[in-house]
């Protein structure tokens, strides 16, 4: 025989345990949805951001004097002579003549966070004995050089949004073979013609064969003068592969070097 539940009865214990469980798989749920919609919120807009910041940083490479004078004289100087900061409370560009803003330098380790951001200098003229000959004709003859004063860099420090990690940094070069890069340089094409980036000047893409862990200046120094590496590859493209914090995304961001200049192309897809 059914007994019908009468008015104002209650619910039993075990009526009220099924529906706190319900509830609770259902609220768990909602959480987990909203958290990865929200970790994937932030991939999206950290690897959109590293996009933005390495287009910005290549194109503002120009042909202007060392950009950033003020507080610096830099010269010409050493065996062979290079471009030269030291410390100037001169006023900016009065005693920087000797010295142009060449290219940029990235730093980038696989398992970092970061990508360190160089300035690269480089000699207006070219010299012999110690005394000018001429300007500079091409990246080789300006000697170009990672900006350091007392050994201290003026570089940027990129932290990547997001909780983005770099899987791994590889170029491909004219010949379209892939090697890993962890130092990547954009310089001003001396022999380049007419400007086709957004500042004007036309940039050549290089690839060093730098495999550091991390940030090492001293290393990347070396490599950019050409005394620590290989020499440069000549590169069309440099690709990033990255990563979630939860480790469940990943991106290829890709840098492309062309005739019409620097671009990028974002692709989220499984890479290594």
């Amino acid at each position: 025989m059914k007994w019908a539940r009468g008015f104002g009865s209650g619910y039993t214990i075990v009526e009220i345990m099924i529906v706190l469980a319900i509830s609770g798989v259902i609220f768990v749920s909602g959480f987990a949805l909203f958290n990865g919609q929200g970790a994937e919120v932030n991939f999206n807009q950290g690897v959109a951001d590293l996009a933005s910041e390495l287009s910005t940083q290549a194109r503002s490479v120009s042909t202007s004097q060392f950009y950033g004078a003020q507080g610096y004289s830099c010269t010409a100087s050493g065996n062979p002579p290079r471009a030269t900061l030291s410390a100037s409370d001169t006023a900016a560009g009065a005693t920087n003549q000797d010295c142009l803003s060449i290219g940029k330098a990235f730093e980038a380790a696989s398992g970092a966070r970061d990508i360190y951001i160089y300035n690269v200098l480089g000699n207006r003229l070219t010299y012999s004995n110690g005394s000018a000959v001429g300007p500079a004709g091409s990246l080789a003859e300006a000697l170009p050089t990672i900006a350091t004063v007392s050994g201290a860099d003026l570089g940027t420090d990129y932290k990547l949004g997001g909780g983005l990690k770099i899987i791994s940094s590889k170029v491909t070069d004219l010949a379209n073979q892939v090697s890993p890069s962890g130092l990547i340089g954009y310089y001003l094409d001396f022999n380049g013609g007419s400007g086709n980036s957004q500042s004007g000047a036309v940039l050549t893409a290089k690839a060093y064969n730098l495999n550091a862990s991390g940030h090492n200046v001293p290393a990347a120094k070396a490599c950019v003068e050409g005394t620590g590496c290989s020499a440069p590859t000549d590169i069309s493209l440099w690709q990033l592969c990255l990563e979630s914090s939860d480790a469940m995304r990943r991106a290829s961001l890709n840098i492309i070097s062309s005739a019409a200049g620097v671009t990028t192309n974002l692709k989220f897809e499984s890479c290594t």
